[in-house]
């Protein structure tokens, strides 16, 4: 056995899982000593005891015509089967009997009538039946060419004489047909007021054979008079294998007569069919510490409500539910719960919890106060330790004491109300894509940000080049590039004709070789490009020329043609140096309009070229880079849009599910609203954190007006793409902290208002009311809070006594069905008007704590009742001083 069937098993053994049940019964068939018995075989009572455990039925009624079935067939049913086997008779009334007259339906014909008796009443079945044909009227009258024995009493007079029996009456086969000879049936019900009368004063329920008919009995039926009765359908088997074909559902801890009859007298109690139940439950719990040595309780899936004296330990149930699920606490109360769990469990203390979660899966769930992680066990043993509780998928509602009325002020408690209400999972599931897109926009960002800083030098090295070029292309046009390569030809042949000269009087009186080594280096040619001296250095060339042929072939002569060379280059270098300075006036005047710049650029116009030379491929990686910043601009754009889109979703999914509950939530005088799209705490924390983040983006915003943050970013980027405006690019990528902005985005509120009739203000928002309204306002919507368990420390608190019997009651009946509840509570009308599955009663005497007793309030005689009367409703006495005070009778044993 695994340790998950282990430990439900010991809690079955040490909890005592006594609450209210959905158990099977079948209130209408006939034994096998009825003349219609259809089978009549040795064996009839063997196989009907194999049919009532077959289809599991608690409770089974027999009920013969016009007489009591065997009390020793009752009691063998009863030993074999272990269940509740009641005796019972099928009455025939006369149609006068419901004040029908002749000309309506004709008096001979009849209606069955079921009669159920306590088999331990203070008379046998057989006392009574007598009675009821001692005293109302027994007739045999003719039907269908037959001889009818019948009463034609009518059920006010039966119900008189069984006044004291404690009996079951139910009118049988409604609505079979409108023809009473073939049904046996009252079928003109919904307009029939005598039989409308029985119903509300005389008959415990109604047999039905259509659960539309039933339906007309749900006390919101204008037809029937708004009854609300409770209607059950019966097998009305004559043969063994038709025994609970047709069944109906109780509502009780021990099956016995009398929670049979408590349960058909208040309607909520019974059912037609199986009710579904909760998906999910707290099964049951076991918590080990110092305040609770060793305690074990049981849960009913429904209503359980915990009750107690103050310091009893029903508080400290709940907080150990919340700290085992690992339900979230307000911040504002974070200290004392870790205080009182402390108290509690105190440093080895640990909490256990049995769950059916909604995939139908058991989980056993321990946690610690030593080490506070999750462990988990699944019912194939395997085990599994979390940190965090969302792994459980066990969803639960948990507040603590006073903590219903804190959603006025604490706008995360009224998201999650909200979120509930619309449905967490699809919630969840939008908001996750939110979040990838919102994480995808920043990351884009951040890259489409490093590409821009790239563009944004190239741009500016480009830019620089390209004034360089214009600045060329002046010059050009005004013939001063050629004019400066001019200038400085001139001025390097000056300069070589005065080097020449110089090496040649150094060669002056020098030997042949070392001649040649001082001419070494030595151009043979002064210059052949033209230029405004080329003129005139020609007879220094032909020198020079002459020299060099003459140092090969002459060298003895070497030293007067050197002499020579360089009196005649001297004499010749004043021309030159005349037509230098000649030159030079005419570049001046050229260039004095220049800028110191253009000068500058004249100056320096062949690096410049050099440097130019790169401007076209510095384009290209230019308008590639922006190029690529286009399509992500392009991109942000679309996602800004995803991400508003997604956000317009999940405020669209809430409105139409806050507006849906709207129309529950009327009958309370609430109304719910939901106020769009408000700045998230996450952008107000990162405001604080980042201020020239936050200062960007409202610059942004006061640029681009949008209701979502995404939704201007999408114009900035659309902007910035369209025309690449610099004062965009400078918001959007010159900051790196407006990115911490862009993976946050906007949420909704949630607005609750309650009915209060002031003037001129029907409704006011929750922060305007007193604690008593603000909590009168929060429980109808905690009870729409649709997934898991239910958990609160006593929701009555500031509610008043005639809203919870007239609202919060009859909700409760309602939600309980689909969703367990588990409550601490002081107050008498939640407990009872919930009529609560599961009533568990605590002690304490100061140092430990533990459960006293626990049960279903079925009825008077329900072990719980006597502790819920004198902790709840302070005893007998003042129970009877309320009777005598409200005038409400004498004292009814």
């Amino acid at each position: 056995m695994s340790r998950v069937a282990d430990f439900e098993k010991e809690l079955i053994m040490r909890a005592r899982p006594n609450y209210g049940k959905w158990l099977k019964i079948d209130l209408h068939n006939h034994s096998p000593f009825s003349m219609d018995y259809k089978y009549k075989g040795a064996d009839v009572g063997q196989r009907i005891a194999e049919s009532i455990i077959r289809n599991d039925l608690s409770v089974v009624m027999f009920t013969d015509h016009s007489r009591l079935p065997d009390q020793s067939f009752i009691a063998n049913l009863a030993e074999q089967t272990g269940r509740l086997i009641l005796r019972g008779v099928e009455l025939n009334l006369f149609v006068d009997a419901f004040d029908k007259g002749e000309g309506k339906v004709t008096k001979d014909w009849y209606y069955h009538l079921l009669v159920g008796f306590d088999p331990e009443g203070r008379h046998p079945p057989d006392y009574w039946l007598q009675e009821i044909f001692r005293h109302c009227n027994p007739e045999d009258r003719p039907s269908g060419g037959a001889q009818i024995r019948g009463l034609s009493s009518t059920p006010e007079q039966l119900a008189e004489v069984l006044k004291e029996a404690g009996a079951i009456v139910i009118p049988a086969h409604l609505h079979t047909t409108r023809d009473p000879q073939t049904s046996r049936s009252v079928d003109d019900i919904y307009s029939d007021p005598p039989f409308l009368r029985h119903v509300e004063k005389v008959f415990t329920a109604l047999e039905v054979t259509d659960p539309k008919t039933a339906n007309f009995f749900d006390g919101k039926h204008s037809e029937t008079n708004n009854l609300y009765k409770a209607c059950i359908r019966s097998s009305d088997s004559h043969e063994p294998d038709s025994l609970g074909w047709r069944h109906s559902f109780a509502q009780m801890q021990n099956p016995s007569y009398r929670e049979l009859k408590a349960a058909l007298e208040l309607p909520f109690r019974t059912a037609l069919t199986r009710p579904s139940g909760p998906q999910s439950c707290v099964i049951g719990m076991q918590v080990k510490g110092v305040f609770f040595p060793d305690l074990w309780l049981s849960f009913s899936p429904h209503c359980n409500v915990l009750i107690g004296v103050k310091g009893s330990g029903k508080t400290s149930v709940l907080e150990c539910l919340r700290f085992v699920l690992g339900a979230d606490v307000p911040e504002s109360r974070a200290q004392t719960v870790e205080s009182h769990l402390s108290a509690i469990l105190g440093p080895a203390g640990i909490v256990k919890v049995l769950v059916k979660r909604p995939d139908g899966a058991k989980l056993l769930i321990e946690r610690s106060m030593a080490d506070k992680v999750f462990q988990l066990t699944f019912e194939d043993d395997r085990q599994e330790k979390l940190t965090s509780p969302e792994g459980l998928l066990f969803p639960t509602y948990i507040l603590g004491w006073h903590e219903i009325e804190q959603a006025a002020t604490d706008i995360n408690i009224r998201r999650v109300y909200m979120d509930t209400i619309a449905g967490k999972a699809r919630i969840r599931s939008i908001e996750e894509e939110a979040k990838a897109i919102a994480t995808q926009i920043r990351e884009r960002h951040t890259h489409t940000s490093e590409r821009y800083g790239i563009y944004r030098h190239l741009d500016q090295q480009v830019s620089r080049l390209q004034e360089l070029r214009k600045g060329l292309q002046q010059l050009t046009d005004a013939n001063l590039i050629a004019l400066r390569d001019q200038y400085q030809t001139a001025t390097d042949q000056r300069e070589a004709l005065n080097r020449t000269i110089a090496r040649l009087e150094q060669a002056s009186g020098k030997s042949r070789n070392y001649v040649l080594d001082i001419l070494s280096g030595q151009e043979r040619s002064l210059g052949t490009t033209a230029s405004p001296i080329a003129e005139a250095l020609k007879n220094s060339q032909e020198l020079l020329t002459h020299i060099f042929d003459s140092v090969d072939a002459k060298a003895s002569d070497l030293q007067n043609i050197l002499s020579d060379a360089v009196i005649k280059m001297r004499s010749e270098q004043s021309h030159i140096d005349a037509a230098y300075q000649e030159f030079l006036q005419q570049y001046a005047h050229a260039t004095e309009s220049l800028t110191p710049d253009q000068k500058r650029l004249l100056e320096t116009h062949r690096e410049v070229l050099e440097q130019t030379k790169a401007l076209a491929s510095l384009e290209s990686e230019r308008d590639l880079v922006k190029n690529e910043i286009l399509g992500l601009l392009q991109e942000l754009t679309l996602s800004c849009d995803h991400l508003a889109a997604k956000l317009d979703e999940r405020t669209k999914l809430r409105q139409e599910k806050i507006e849906a509950l709207n129309t529950v939530l009327s009958q309370f005088g609430v109304r719910l609203s939901i106020k769009a799209q408000q700045q998230s705490q996450e952008f107000q924390e990162l405001s604080t954190r980042y201020a020239i983040g936050s200062r960007t983006l409202q610059e942004l915003r006061s640029k681009a007006p949008e209701r979502l943050a995404h939704l201007c970013l999408k114009k900035a980027y659309g902007t910035f793409w369209s025309n690449f405006d610099y004062d965009y690019g400078r918001l959007l990528f010159d900051s790196a902290e407006l990115s911490y902005f862009l993976s946050v985005f906007e949420n909704d509120d949630l607005r609750v208002e309650l009915k209060v009739g002031k003037a001129g203000q029907e409704y006011s928002p929750i922060d305007q009311l007193s604690s008593g309204q603000r909590c009168t306002a929060m429980f109808p919507i905690l009870l729409e809070q649709g997934e898991g368990s239910l958990i609160v420390d006593q929701p009555e608190d500031n509610l008043d006594n005639r809203h919870i019997a007239n609202f919060i009651g009859p909700a409760l009946l309602q939600n309980k069905r689909n969703r367990q509840m588990i409550f601490t509570s002081h107050n008498a009308n939640l407990v009872v008007l919930s009529d609560a599955e599961s009533i568990l009663m605590f002690e304490s005497d100061g140092t430990t704590g533990c459960l006293e007793e626990g049960g279903f309030l079925a009825t008077v005689d329900s072990p719980i009742t006597r502790h819920v009367m004198d902790v709840l409703d302070g005893g007998d006495r003042a129970l009877q001083q309320r009777i005598l005070k409200y005038g409400l009778g004498k004292r009814v044993s």
